[in-house]
């Protein structure tokens, strides 16, 4: 049963729940233990007998590729970052630290993560609290030794112990983080009075265009040379900050053994990853997870609100926050507001005023099913098994889940966190065009919240998932759950999960269109054709759009309207178009002229520029055909001018702009870029990537010049800089997977590598491997291949020599 928003202001429960917990105390620290095995590129496997010791290990080795990270995790959701930091984040007067240490302190995470405490299981416990005494065994280690790693935070103050709590909390902050998370500021802002000072100003509501996202296929028996399973994970995250993948192989002794990669911070089980019968990967869904609500001010006072016809007073918390200032620290206090269905937001687009206030209800708030579920998945050895799962549990927060396995068959089972509106609510939403407007314009949505039956109290059940069997495909690259198969169309589902019959991203058309064409002769993938299609360098816009733009540039009445528009479209215009005559089309390393297409693509509206609009009844093929128009022309020399005046050639390749580059811990450049493949969103690319980040960690990053619009002076939504396109994003843990007679192969990379500790010999790794195209590397899961792989071997207990040998 959901927990949303039961404890959220019940302070006073948490003190008979803590009386219960000194019943469930932790093992003592020196009943851990562990065995943790480094093979090539640092990939942590780790044996142990028990859940709580796969816990105990997993903590140990994340905290030794990931310390700083980690600890400005736990340390920003207890809402402390003021304390050690002080007011401002990124420039005297933002009081950025103030507003979010308040916003995280009304979300709770780690008071509600003690409160609920009990009502997880045994085994989620023993998890978190092995992660916990794991971690804490690392960090005391860590500050023994002379020659210390993650010297940028080792000895910092807040580089500090932990509770099992505090992990827990943490997961809690991963679940919320595409809903409640995203209106910190607006919590701090609410309030029911006209206050003449604030730290904020009252600002437009951000919108949430979510853009972490994945490519994922399960490829059943008709579709693979071996007529077994292959599975292909692509998920896209930041190469910087929290959300970073971590890869790992975990074995309880007759229970699972499971390899792959999950989040940093998740205790023990893999999140993407393999077993001996399944493999299964996540991606980021279309759904919604949180469901505003209008609500009604009651007469008398802004302090109340109607709800079913009786007055309801509004819940009030004063929260502390403390800020470490020249001569010390200065406690700050402010009251925030809430309702029994949740907490008060406030922006420009939802005042508190007299006539309404707005309220926020996410579904994944606490959500305590998280580790079960994934534990349950490591130890799932069927398709059958895995739909059991879901019947039992609703913890994977944020994903669509796609399966295959040695039966030959792929699964893809939807994103089941989604709030379970009542009948009312949903009749509401197909007839209101406010509402429509509401979800078309800020991707929300908003309903009336004086009325029970427009409010959710409940996930959907495992019978209104959309879920799709075959032996053919599954596939998902972050659209609603409708095309996963075209020729099978999943329809009729809540509108919350997600879109159907509506136009498909150029990514996901690529990626149709990738199943179709990149099978071998047989019609079927083998392992190599699969991690080929992987690396592919087609961009499904340039391969729309060529043919017209080319025929434009042929037409010379129509090129000299365009050069007549402005004097530099006449330098630019036609250079521009021999490069885009001569060029291939992909974004090849050392292809020329896939800039010009990068930045038009950033120009082109598909509701605008394509003269077939789109047709549910033929999904891929539409829309296309490029108008032939003075203003189609125009965008083309519009990105001519850009490029030219950034001093940048028309026929440039990615090689020569596109790259990754890390940051030393004092925030400066490490001095190697390195070639980056991959292709943008906009351009319709598989392998994706882009110049941007989601990095809410304060270690410091460098940052290059932006280039600016000729024509608006606003920077290029591309990202580039003066330097190239700094690559920040994209393509992160990329797996692949066959089972053929019984055995499993495997093949991965973790792009980024796999510690953010420069000095590390993990550090950097697999990133220059990637940067070379050398494709995927063999992942060792048999005891066999572990051994040959093998690196450093450490048993890990109380001892504090075994832990020094571990940290060199």
């Amino acid at each position: 049963m959901n927990k949303v928003m039961l404890l959220v202001m019940l302070f006073s429960v948490a003190l008979f729940v803590r009386a219960v917990q000194a019943q469930d105390k932790p093992m003592n620290k020196e009943n851990y233990s562990a065995e943790l095995v480094r093979t090539t590129h640092g990939i942590a496997h780790i044996r142990a007998d028990s859940l709580a010791n796969l816990g105990f290990g997993s903590g140990y080795a994340q905290a030794e590729d990931h310390l700083c990270t980690l600890a400005d995790n736990y340390l920003r959701i207890q809402g402390e970052r003021a304390r050690f930091f002080g007011a401002h984040r990124n420039e005297a007067g933002d009081n950025q630290h103030i507003i979010e240490d308040f916003g995280y302190k009304a979300l709770a995470l780690v008071d509600n993560a003690e409160a609920l405490w009990s009502d997880l299981s045994p085994e989620a416990r023993a998890l978190i609290q092995g992660f916990a005494a794991g971690y804490n065994k690392y960090l005391a280690a860590a500050r023994k030794v002379k020659d210390k790693p993650h010297k940028s935070c080792i000895d910092e103050p807040w580089v500090r112990p932990i509770k099992q709590y505090d992990v827990l909390g943490y997961l809690f902050s991963i679940a919320v983080f595409p809903g409640a998370m995203n209106f910190l500021e607006d919590y701090y802002i609410a309030s029911p009075d006209d206050e003449s000072e604030s730290l904020v100003r009252l600002t437009t509501h951000r919108d949430l265009p979510f853009n972490i996202g994945s490519n994922a296929w399960a490829l059943g028996s008709e579709y693979t040379k071996g007529k077994s399973g292959m599975l292909l994970a692509n998920p896209h995250f930041p190469y910087e900050g929290d959300l970073q993948f971590w890869q790992s192989h975990a074995i309880v002794e007759n229970d699972f053994d499971t390899m792959g990669a999950s989040l940093i911070g998740f205790p023990g089980v893999i999140n993407i990853g393999f077993n001996k019968d399944i493999a299964w990967t996540h991606t980021f869904s279309s759904a919604e997870h949180f469901v505003i609500y209008r609500m009604s001010t009651g007469p008398d006072s802004l302090q109340t609100y109607e709800f079913d016809g009786q007055i309801m007073d509004v819940q009030k918390r004063l929260i502390e926050v403390v800020v470490k200032v020249d001569d010390g620290y200065q406690t700050l206090s402010r009251p925030m507001y809430f309702t029994h269905i949740g907490r008060i937001v406030e922006n420009d687009m939802m005042p508190w005023d007299k006539s309404h206030f707005y309220v926020i209800k996410d579904a994944n708030e606490y959500n305590i099913q998280m580790v079960d579920h994934w534990l349950a998945l490591n130890r799932a050895d069927s398709l059958q098994a895995v739909k059991d799962v879901f019947k039992q549990h609703n913890g994977l927060i944020f994903n669509n889940t796609l399966i295959t396995g040695k039966e030959g068959k792929a699964l893809f089972i939807g994103d089941a966190a989604v709030p379970a509106l009542p009948a009312e609510a949903l009749r509401l939403i197909a007839e209101s065009e406010e509402i429509a407007s509401v979800r078309e314009n800020h991707n929300l949505t908003m309903l009336p919240g004086q009325y029970s039956h427009m409010v959710f109290d409940d996930y959907i059940s495992y019978e209104q998932i959309p879920i799709l069997s075959t032996r053919s495909y599954v596939q998902n690259a972050n659209d609603s759950h409708w095309a996963t198969n075209v020729d099978k169309p999943l329809e009729g589902f809540s509108p919350l999960l997600g879109k159907e019959k509506s136009e498909l991203s150029f990514r996901t058309r690529m990626s149709l269109t990738l199943l179709k064409e990149e099978r071998g002769e047989d019609q079927r993938f083998s392992m190599e054709e699969l991690e080929a299609t992987m690396f592919s360098t087609r961009s499904y816009l340039a391969e729309l759009i060529l043919p017209d733009l080319r025929s434009m540039c042929k037409n010379s009445a129509l090129l000299a309207k365009v050069q007549s528009l402005k004097a530099e479209y006449s330098t630019v215009l036609s250079p521009a178009c021999q490069v885009i005559a001569a060029w291939n089309g992909r974004f090849d390393k050392s292809a020329k002229g896939s800039l010009l297409l990068r930045e038009l693509a950033f120009m082109i509206n598909s509701s605008e520029d394509f003269s077939v609009p789109f047709s549910a009844q033929d999904p891929l093929n539409t829309p296309r055909s490029f108008k032939a128009t003075v203003e189609s022309l125009a965008k083309l020399a519009h990105v001519a001018v850009n490029l030219s005046k950034a001093g940048i050639s028309l026929d440039s390749s990615v090689a020569d702009y596109q790259f990754f580059e890390a940051s030393t811990p004092q925030g400066n450049s490490a001095g190697q870029k390195l070639f980056w493949p991959g292709l943008f969103e906009e351009e319709g690319g598989f392998n994706m990537i882009a110049a941007w980040t989601w990095d809410r960690t304060l270690q410091p990053r460098h940052y290059y010049d932006a280039v600016f619009d000729h024509e608006s002076e606003e920077e290029l939504e591309s990202g580039l800089t003066e330097s190239g396109y700094h690559i920040r994003f994209g393509s992160s843990w990329i797996m692949a997977v066959e089972y053929i007679q019984d055995k499993v192969i495997a093949r991965g990379i973790l792009t980024y590598s796999q510690s953010s500790d420069g000095s590390s010999d993990y550090a950097h790794q697999q990133s220059r491997l990637y940067s070379q195209n050398a494709g995927l590397h063999e992942l060792p899961f048999t005891k066999k291949e572990i051994e040959k792989a093998e690196i450093s071997r450490l048993s890990l207990g109380n001892s504090d020599t075994l832990a020094n040998k571990a940290i060199h």
